[in-house]
């Protein structure tokens, strides 16, 4: 969360992830898993991929 608040304010953004039109694998679920996945697609993922062990 600290990259994108210093990548929309313009100070640093040499850590920030671009997932615009990319491919995301997120691996376990939870509610982490879920915010992770929904942060992708947010950020404009093509196609996020959610997998949990079982």
């Amino acid at each position: 969360m600290n990259s994108n608040i210093r990548n929309i304010f313009g100070t640093n953004n040499n850590d920030y992830i671009n997932f615009n039109n990319e491919n995301v694998i997120v691996l376990g679920g939870g509610d982490t898993g879920m915010d992770c996945n929904r942060t992708a697609l947010r950020q404009g993922a093509k196609k996020v991929i959610v997998r949990t062990d079982g």
